[in-house]
């Protein structure tokens, strides 16, 4: 235990062998730092409360080089980064704050298999990194906000599960994914991020995004040279930009999702063959906007109602099939479309 019989947390950790917990009691702190996890199987755990682990340097905080090891219940504050997971695997970092640093509050670097949940990364330059083929983590239930970077980037990063956390007013955007694959995004909550929502871009490909609730950002979900992702059943709202915007992708479903009270629900510029399906397009500026070389895309068995200035506005030089939707009326679009949009047949009803 620390502070007795062992003065440090890594003269404790020193000690340490697979399968045991090095406890730090909370009320006798702040510790000093840095601190490495070395051994295999080893916890590193907060008893009576939150236990301060500080740096007064750049050097990370807490930095874990072994496998199986876990974090849980610490305060981490200093200049660099929080926490770093250097080429370790099945990590677990859970109900920590990490506030204030002015590196990454989580970075892994590597490896992979971590469980980062229940923690508090606030106020840092960027929140978490996941890196150079990071892989098989979960990241879930944590609160990732106010940063003056991003909320959270996946770069290089595969097959990664990301829900249920909470990620709000970061500068830049909350989620990146760089280059990222197979990816899935689902079940978290995205408010007043002054970037993208989510900005999936640099080639990615095989990323879903479901069952999100993204409201208030100065963009929703934005995908810039991407293939083959699904953004489904989302609900995006009041996005100074657009609630999906795709450019420059192809192959990418946008099906089921409410897009409400945006610029635009959906903007299409240099982007094909992609299929939008049973959405809701509603009270948006303009429905659906397309353009530059955009082709080849359907827009099939939406609701497009109510949207104040156009239900879709095609200025792309190709024509846009828009069959099966319903315009609000069994009479079909009656001058909710501009420019070459192929509306016949219409649905009648609500899709």
């Amino acid at each position: 235990d620390v502070p007795a019989p062992f003065a440090t947390s890594q003269d404790a950790l020193a000690h340490a062998r697979p399968g045991q917990t090095v406890w730090v009691a909370a009320r006798r702190g702040p510790y000093a730092g840095p601190v490495e996890l070395t051994q295999d199987g080893v916890a590193l755990r907060s008893r009576h409360g939150r236990a301060a682990l500080r740096v007064e340097g750049s050097a990370p905080v807490v930095t874990v080089l072994a496998t199986g090891v876990r974090v849980q219940g610490f305060s981490l504050n200093g200049r660099g980064t929080g926490l770093l997971l250097e080429g370790a695997r099945d990590a677990r970092v859970e109900d920590n704050v990490i506030a204030g640093h002015r590196g990454i509050g989580v970075f892994a670097f590597g490896g992979g298999g971590h469980r980062i949940r229940g923690n508090r990364i606030a106020g840092n330059l960027h929140g978490v990194w996941l890196s150079q083929g990071a892989s098989q983590n979960d990241v879930s239930h944590n609160e990732i906000a106010d940063h003056a970077g991003l909320g959270l980037v996946l770069g290089g990063a595969h097959d990664n599960d990301v829900a249920g956390n909470a990620i709000a007013g970061n500068a830049l955007g909350g989620v990146h994914l760089l280059g990222a694959r197979r990816n899935r995004l689902a079940g978290n909550t995205f408010r007043d991020n002054d970037g993208a929502a989510v900005l999936v871009s640099d080639f990615s490909a095989g990323n879903v995004l479901a069952e999100n609730a993204i409201d208030g950002n100065a963009l929703g979900v934005w995908l810039h040279q991407s293939s083959a992702a699904e953004v489904r059943d989302n609900a995006i709202t009041g996005s100074a930009g657009a609630g999906v915007q795709l450019e420059s992708s192809e192959r990418v479903t946008v099906c089921g999702n409410v897009l409400a009270r945006n610029a635009q629900g959906i903007r299409l510029n240099d982007a094909s063959f992609n299929a939008l399906l049973g959405n809701r397009i509603r009270a948006n500026a303009v429905g659906v906007l397309v353009l530059g070389a955009s082709q080849d895309n359907a827009l099939r068995g939406n609701n497009v109602l109510d949207n104040a200035q156009a239900g879709v506005v095609n200025e792309s030089v190709h024509a846009l099939a828009a069959a099966d939707n319903f315009w609000g009326s069994v009479r079909g679009p009656e001058g909710a479309v501009q420019g070459a949009v192929e509306v016949a047949p219409w649905s009648g009803h609500r899709n």
